[in-house]
């Protein structure tokens, strides 16, 4: 019976951060990165030196739009 109340706390606990995590990225809000790249592609740390922008906005799991400046 302690086995079956741990297992089922331990359950309980997993599944709360589960909500939480899936409020964090919830429907409404958009991820979006932004990269900026020299002129061999390479990723730099900021916009100093960079030839191309890349915005990724992400909508949901599968779909987003990627915007290359």
């Amino acid at each position: 019976m302690l086995l079956f109340r741990t297992c089922l706390l331990l359950g309980l606990l997993f599944a709360g951060r589960q909500l939480q995590a899936q409020h964090i990225a919830s429907p409404g809000t958009l991820l979006s990165k932004v990269e900026f790249l020299n002129e061999n592609r390479t990723v730099l740390p900021s916009e100093v030196g960079a030839v191309l922008r890349i915005e990724t906005t992400l909508r949901d799991s599968v779909s987003g739009t990627v915007r290359s400046y």
